[in-house]
């Protein structure tokens, strides 16, 4: 701020007037803001004054740092017109401090060419502080601060403006108020706060771009499988973006491990494989990526977590430690420990078979006997160590036992033909019965005795009749001596008492065995039991 000559020299008498220095001094004088301006800020402009009323007092002159001082572009020097018996006065006017203006201000009085009296100022710049706070967050309204500060001024008002990608300012808000409030949905890459200051108004400003915090966001997949071969390093990425994110993973089992953007794993191993979590969080949130990684090379050797056995069959549950997404076979050898022969090797195949999934594996063994499993675990990298453990299992009983009670109808009616002199003897009928595979009750192995007793009877009677009949061949044609034993009918003409009393004692077997009828037990499920053929014979 300037004050124009002729007020200054009406300033000037009313200062003398009321309080004129001392007859023959050399002085500054001030105007009120002139002793707050021998602080000035960077740039600010400035003026202060010397003033002799000394008569002797030829001139007056400036100097800063002992070097005399001249008008130039940044320093203006003029002489202040004086009535006469005022006294002298030089003004002098810096127009924009700087360092190069800082120092100690000399004013010397001149008589005769020499200097007679003079006195120093020391001018230094202003302290102070400008500043804007405060920050944005996606979604909310926030506040913006311009803080100021330097000691004996004060701020008059605040301009805000905002600029986005470097192009026109726009004037924001003007007024007394230091707090800028703003929306998220309209915000600029830059801003900036004008300070007016006291006494002169001056304008400081500052600029500033803001942080805003966007709400962190996922850039791929919320969940990304990943695969390593053993002993091998992987990188994995936190595919999320936001402002100033801090990043932290941890693994499945909450154990936290890098803070970083990216997590480097080192020498992978079996136990590397599982789930790795990322998370970025910022003031405006936080989001979550998931990697599985699966750590990929020759299984471990098989484990049988249960087996089930059963007459010539074995069933084992079996998983393997072996991480991964593909295909799998398990070899199963069963040898026979009795004498080491094998019983069979066969393979079982599985397609995407993942860690630790447990398969059932069949195994036919329908001889039983003790056992030796051993079973190895093959992909594309190889072969695990196979594991052998014996089992017991019982053998498979294939059939059922059919047998013939001999309900033997004794209908060994003997008719003596009085006319033909031939005994007609009605064939036996038999019922299979079936047993089951657990065994014989006492009953049926008696009525089994009984039945081979009947038989060999029979055969005995048959026998003997054969003979009697080629006895009396002489009294018969020869269409009447024909024996048939498997169903054709056997005539002779007269019987003996021998003969007759075999048949009565036949059928007095026949009742016997009538009264101790055999009844099985009911065949298992699935079995199925046929009986067996005998023949049916005729007297």
């Amino acid at each position: 701020m300037f004050l124009s000559h002729f007020l200054f020299v009406d300033l000037l008498i009313g200062l003398t007037i009321i309080s004129a220095p001392v007859q023959g001094s050399l002085v500054w004088v001030y105007t009120p803001a002139s002793k707050v301006l021998l602080q000035p800020y960077p740039g600010e402009s400035f003026t202060i004054y010397c003033f002799t009323d000394n008569s002797s007092h030829d001139s007056l002159s400036f100097k800063l740092n002992s070097q005399t001082l001249s008008t130039n572009d940044n320093i203006t020097i003029e002489t202040v017109p004086l009535p006469s018996h005022a006294g002298k006065q030089l003004q002098l006017t810096i127009n924009a401090f700087g360092m190069a203006t800082a120092g100690i201000l000399t004013c010397q009085a001149h008589s005769d060419g020499s200097v007679i009296q003079e006195i120093n100022e020391s001018i230094t710049g202003q302290n102070y502080s400008l500043s804007i706070a405060g920050f944005l967050i996606e979604g909310h309204t926030e506040s913006l601060h311009c803080r100021f500060y330097s000691p004996g001024r004060n701020a008059s008002g605040y301009t805000w403006r905002g600029r986005s990608n470097n192009s026109q300012e726009f004037v924001l808000l003007a007024g007394n108020s230091s707090v800028l409030n703003v929306n998220f949905s309209l915000i600029f890459d830059e801003y900036s706060c004008e300070v007016s200051v006291t006494p002169t108004n001056f304008k400081l400003t500052t600029n500033r771009t803001v942080t805003a915090y966007f709400i962190p966001k996922l850039t791929a997949n919320s969940t990304i499988a990943s695969t390593v071969l053993i002993g091998e390093s992987i990188t994995l990425h936190c595919s999320i973006t936001g402002t100033d994110l801090k990043y932290t993973w941890s693994r499945q089992d909450g154990v936290p491990l890098s803070s970083l953007k990216a997590l480097t794993l080192h020498n992978v191993c079996y136990t590397s494989t599982g789930l790795y979590r990322c998370t970025a969080s910022s003031l405006a949130g936080n989001e979550s990526q998931i990697h599985y990684l699966t750590v990929q090379g020759i299984p471990s050797s098989p484990v049988i977590t249960d087996a089930v056995t059963s007459p010539g069959s074995l069933v084992l549950r079996v998983r393997t430690m072996y991480p991964g997404d593909t295909n799998i076979r398990f070899i199963v050898n069963v040898t026979n420990v009795s004498d080491g022969s094998i019983i069979s090797s066969t393979t079982h195949h599985f397609d995407n078979y993942q860690s630790n999934d447990i398969v059932n594996i069949d195994i036919s063994i329908p001889n039983g006997g003790s056992v030796s499993v051993s079973i190895v675990t093959i992909n594309q990298y190889g072969a695990s160590d196979n594991i052998i453990q014996v089992f017991t299992i019982d053998p498979i009983f294939s059939t059922t036992v059919s047998i013939i009670t001999t309900s033997v109808t004794a209908s060994l009616s003997a008719s003596i033909s009085t006319t033909t002199g031939s005994i007609i003897t009605n064939t036996p009928t038999s019922t299979p019965q079936t047993v089951d595979r657990s065994g014989l009750s006492s009953g049926a192995i008696a009525g089994i005795t009984i039945s081979i007793f009947i038989i060999l009877i029979v055969f005995i009677i048959l026998f003997a009749l054969q003979h009697l009949c080629l006895r009396k061949k002489y009294k018969k044609s020869a269409s009447d001596k024909e024996v048939t034993a498997l169903g054709n009918t056997l005539s002779i003409p007269s019987a003996s008492n021998e003969v007759y009393a075999a048949i009565v004692n036949v059928q007095e077997n026949v009742a016997y065995s009538q009264r101790h009828t055999i009844t099985a037990a009911n065949p298992p499920t699935g079995s199925s039991t046929t009986p067996a053929v005998y023949e049916t014979i005729i007297f």
